[in-house]
């Protein structure tokens, strides 16, 4: 007696072959939708794009402009920020920082246009609102107000600038000088 096994026909294969669903199917099966993917709480990305060992992946710890996501002392800035500013998740470019705030500035209080061009522009605006101070700083022996950015510490600037550099309480802050501090 021939077994369907041994017959050759695609009836005993079939039965058997789509009884157990395989990849994401099982888990659809189970609870009768997909799984949710993991995204980013800042840009919104998925985590885990691409497969195992992908070098799509969500940094983690860190957004994909560069900022370090969590950080108690110091919270990081929200997404997206204008290009350029943050790169490679390690470094601060504080000529494009100057360029932008430059741009800004002589949009926002020389044309009088108080609107944004971007999302980018309105988020470097709100990330400005938080760390722009003033400061006392000694200019030819002489203490002057100084509008000054608070760095972010885990960033090492690409082009060190020292002499733009003013360290108070062990925090270290970039020197604003096209703004007025009054």
């Amino acid at each position: 007696m021939i077994s369907a096994k041994e017959s050759g026909e695609e009836a005993f294969w079939h039965k058997h072959c789509y009884t157990v669903p395989l990849g994401n199917e099982s888990a659809k099966q189970k609870s009768e939708k997909p799984r949710k993917l993991q995204t980013c709480a800042r840009c919104h990305k998925i985590k885990y794009a691409g497969g195992v060992g992908s070098g799509k992946y969500h940094r983690k710890l860190y957004c994909s402009d560069g900022v370090k996501m969590q950080d108690k002392a110091d919270t990081p800035s929200r997404w997206p920020q204008p290009e350029g500013i943050f790169t490679t998740r390690s470094h601060f470019h504080p000529l494009v920082f100057l360029e932008e705030l430059r741009r800004l500035y002589e949009k926002a209080v020389i044309q009088g246009d108080s609107s944004f061009d971007n999302m980018k522009s309105e988020l470097f605006m709100e990330m400005l609102k938080a760390r722009l101070e003033t400061m006392e700083l000694e200019k030819d022996s002489q203490m002057v107000k100084t509008v000054v950015f608070r760095l972010f510490p885990y960033l090492t600037m690409s082009l060190p600038l020292k002499d733009t550099i003013a360290i108070k309480d062990r925090k270290q802050y970039l020197r604003v000088d096209c703004l007025p501090a009054n």
